[in-house]
């Protein structure tokens, strides 16, 4: 059986935690032992212990924006130490043989691996051309030849990371998957909901925003284009 450590930025139920959940919630638990570390205590700690999975909460080493202050980088320096040696401690009772960092958000599991040797996955779902220092840093991070894997969720991701570097000789696109249904939505259901939860009528269409409301998931672009067609449509 492999054990593997997985590192993860939060502990919401956001969509990279909910992908997270959904991998742990369906891995071969015969093949993998999976051991979390979270930040802090949230509604995922207690999903993934309703599923028997050990989580433990440490400093994941999260890069942040306004990080960049005498004391945000003392703060930092001072995780890295906290946060290597609950790794460590963890390391000594399971023996990893794999890391698994899911988002770019979190730097333990690139420290860690590379310190201990170990094979590291690096699960990215984001985009980031701003600040530039920061693209270029990940850019640089990724392409270290102890980052043994980088997975990206969709074709755009690839395209943005894989440019001007190496990183596409150890990378591959996996998209996100979800659970079916267990119960069955007949058509009426369908028609039963739009009418009582939306208040729509069979000509309206209805528009589903799943992911959270943010500038560069373009919302606006969307707003602008209903702007557009309302000139010729209802």
């Amino acid at each position: 059986m492999k054990n593997i450590l997985f590192i993860h930025q939060s502990a919401e139920l956001y969509g990279s935690d909910k992908t997270l959940l959904l991998l742990l919630k369906n891995i071969d638990k015969t093949r993998f032992f999976p051991v979390v570390i979270l930040p802090n205590v949230g509604p995922l700690k207690i999903e993934l212990e309703k599923e028997n999975i050990k989580v433990v909460i440490a400093p994941v080493l999260k890069l942040y924006r306004k990080m960049f202050s005498p004391k945000n980088i003392f703060t930092f320096i001072k995780d890295i130490k906290n946060g290597l040696k609950i790794a460590n401690t963890l390391h000594k009772e399971h023996n990893f043989e794999v890391v698994y960092s899911n988002t770019l958000a979190v730097l333990l599991g690139f420290f860690f691996a590379k310190k201990r040797k170990i094979k590291h996955i690096w699960h990215i779902h984001e985009i980031i051309e701003s600040p530039k220092m920061f693209s270029s840093l990940f850019r640089k991070i990724l392409d270290n030849k102890s980052v043994s894997k980088v997975i990206y969720n969709s074709k755009a991701t690839s395209d943005f990371w894989n440019s001007k570097n190496s990183i596409s000789n150890k990378s591959s696109i996996v998209y996100n998957g979800l659970e079916l249904p267990t119960s069955n939505f007949t058509d009426e259901n369908k028609t039963a909901f739009r009418k009582n939860y939306f208040k729509a009528n069979d000509n309206d269409v209805v528009i589903a925003l799943v992911g959270r409301v943010s500038r560069w998931k373009g919302q606006l672009i969307l707003l602008d284009t209903f702007t557009n067609l309302q000139k010729s449509f209802s």
